[in-house]
């Protein structure tokens, strides 16, 4: 039953990560992510990873957690705004061309922006972003690296790199680039932490899976993304950490109680919380 459970979500959801992770052996929680449900609150909360919208890590929430569309305009390098004038104008028209979908014209005015200022750091990420809407991954994911070889500051390019491994299994190149984004933008980037966190678990780091996710958790304070408990739970649990593990999970009940899963997420609650932590030297060949 639980087998099944877990292969319905894996295929029906888009999880942060399928691992044989401890909780996620026996019930698929969350790693319970991918769609909307509504909170006790009543409000309505995404607990999808987030959305593969070619924008990013997709929707965050409220203006205090979401990067703001804006976030690569306010970390310009010079190297952008000495760009030429006819690059400025054909990269507009780019802009204007990709709100309305014209995807042909953008790419051909972004390309002229490029050929005339090859550091037109701005221009290479909406090209990668025209690439992206087109399914053209290689060619997107070289626009990026353009951008950032031009303007390392730049959120997006990060944000876009690291989703790609993530869909591709690549933990290594996950972690370096959210690495590189939370150095320099600790704070305007939170779901880099919730990445990070999820794939130093599938690595087994888990000391470096448990600082992530607590610090997503605090750049989270109205919990719009509530699966980071379950993925801090399952985390916990690795590491021997079992009460510490049922409080993460009881949280995420907390706040989602009417979730399709609560009950079994409540038995592993109270499975956890009768095992003992291992360092209490209690029960620890139990886990």
């Amino acid at each position: 039953m639980l087998t099944s459970l877990r292969s319905a979500l894996c295929a029906s959801f888009t999880l942060i990560i399928c691992s044989s992770s401890s909780f996620a052996q026996q019930i698929d929680s969350g790693v319970i992510l991918g769609r909307t449900i509504t909170s006790q609150a009543g409000t309505s909360v995404d607990v999808r990873v987030p959305s593969i919208d070619n924008t990013g890590f997709g929707r965050l929430g409220p203006p205090s957690v979401r990067t703001p569309e804006n976030a690569d305009a306010r970390t310009v390098s010079v190297m952008t705004l000495q760009a030429p004038k006819n690059a400025r104008r054909s990269y507009e028209n780019a802009q204007q061309a990709f709100a309305k979908t014209e995807l042909d014209k953008a790419e051909r005015e972004l390309k002229k922006a490029t050929n005339v200022y090859p550091r037109f750091a701005l221009a290479w990420t909406l090209l990668g972003r025209v690439h992206d809407k087109e399914a053209r991954l290689d060619e997107a994911k070289e626009d990026y690296l353009r951008a950032l070889s031009a303007d390392s500051r730049l959120i997006r390019p990060y944000r876009r790199l690291a989703e790609i491994a993530f869909e591709s299994k690549n933990w290594q190149e996950v972690v370096q680039l959210t690495n590189q984004l939370i150095t320099i933008h600790p704070s305007d980037a939170p779901v880099a932490y919730l990445y990070n966190a999820a794939a130093n678990l599938n690595m087994g780091n888990f000391d470096a899976a448990e600082l992530n996710g607590r610090r997503f958790e605090s750049l989270d304070p109205k919990h719009m993304r509530p699966q980071a408990y379950l993925l801090l739970g399952d985390i916990l649990q690795h590491k021997g950490k079992y009460r510490e593990a049922a409080q993460q999970m009881k949280m995420f009940l907390t706040i989602v109680p009417q979730d399709p899963y609560a009950e079994p997420i409540a038995k592993e609650v109270d499975r956890l919380l009768s095992l003992g932590d291992v360092t209490d030297g209690r029960n620890s060949q139990t886990h």
